[in-house]
């Protein structure tokens, strides 16, 4: 992504469905479903088991996936500072987008 633009708007369509970069492997699903579920429209949570540290969350529509998207854009989950001290992409928090194939 290039200098100046903002996290979250890579330029795919906007769609329910949110991708989720940066997420410790070792977080367990509960921690996500928690985070994302209290949002209006939650659907799921998708764990990537193919890429690492990805995830998908499903809402029911795009102004609901929009809202989560901008609200949590750079969130840190309790504790990364002190387990992950030098892993820099994981401590710039995550990094969500709309699904650039749903």
């Amino acid at each position: 992504m290039s200098e100046g633009v903002k996290r979250g708007y890579s330029g795919y369509g906007k769609n329910p469905t949110l991708d989720i970069r940066n997420v410790p492997e070792a977080l367990p699903k509960k921690m996500l479903v928690d985070l994302f579920s209290k949002e209006p429209g939650f659907i799921q949570v998708r764990i990537v088991q193919h890429m690492r540290r990805m995830v998908f969350v499903d809402y029911e529509e795009v102004r609901q996936a929009t809202k989560v998207m901008d609200k949590h854009q750079g969130f840190l989950f309790p504790g990364i500072r002190e387990g992950y001290p030098d892993d820099e992409e994981l401590l710039s928090g995550l990094d969500i987008d709309y699904d650039k194939d749903d």
